[in-house]
This record gives structure tokens, sequence and C-alpha cells, in this order.
């Protein structure tokens, strides 16, 4: 994934990203799979997280 968010940098991306299967956790088996709630948000800090990391 961060290579990936490098590429996207080099090539001057400046698009929306979403999350996609997000991990399941313990709690949260009302959820379908994949698309949990708690989930999203551990998808969300962690694409933020690769963005501050990987420059700008």
């Amino acid at each position: 994934m961060p290579a990936i968010i490098r590429s996207l940098r080099e090539i001057g991306f400046v698009g929306p990203m979403r999350s996609d299967h997000v991990p399941q956790y313990e709690g949260e088996f009302e959820m379908e799979q994949g698309y949990s709630m708690l989930g999203r948000i551990f998808a969300f800090g962690y694409i933020r997280g690769l963005l501050q990391g990987t420059g700008k």
C-alpha cells in the first residue's frame, strides 16, 4: 500500500480514495463481512497515515 500511495503521488493523482473490504473487529458480527464500521474507521486512519508518511 505505501508503494501505491507513492506511485499515485508521483503521477500527480488528486482524485478521491475509497477503502474497500476493511478488517472486521470483534463484536461486529451484524455487519456484512468486509464492510464493518470499526474496520472502515481503521482503514481511513491507515490511509491518512500513509498519505502523511509518504510526503507533501
